[in-house]
């Protein structure tokens, strides 16, 4: 892994983070198929080039496994609050949209 990856990787949770408006010690205590947590490993997954290892690793998700069934759900959320957690989190690919106080 290329240190310029593990950059962008935290950057890009640090925007998620941001635009969810918890914590990094929020989301890690949360359980591992939390619709905070499945959001923030979609959005460092699909943004970054970052192994699963890694977001495994940051956001305490237990198994590989889970991070790719996190993946496969947020690529098209069914339910309500991950649709919606996933139009905040597609924001955080444009660093030129302000973020809303």
């Amino acid at each position: 892994m290329a240190l310029h990856d593990e950059v962008q990787a935290r950057l890009m949770l640090a925007r998620g983070l941001a635009r969810l408006k918890v914590t990094l010690d929020e989301v890690k205590a949360a359980r591992q198929n939390s619709s905070l947590k499945q959001g923030l490993a979609w959005l460092v997954k699909s943004k970054t080039v970052i192994g699963n290892d890694w977001i495994c690793r940051e956001l305490e998700m237990g198994s590989r496994t889970n991070l790719s069934r996190a993946a496969r759900i947020y690529r098209a959320p069914k339910d309500r609050d991950r649709k919606r957690i996933k139009r905040i989190l597609q924001l955080c690919a444009d660093p030129y949209v302000p973020e809303k106080k």
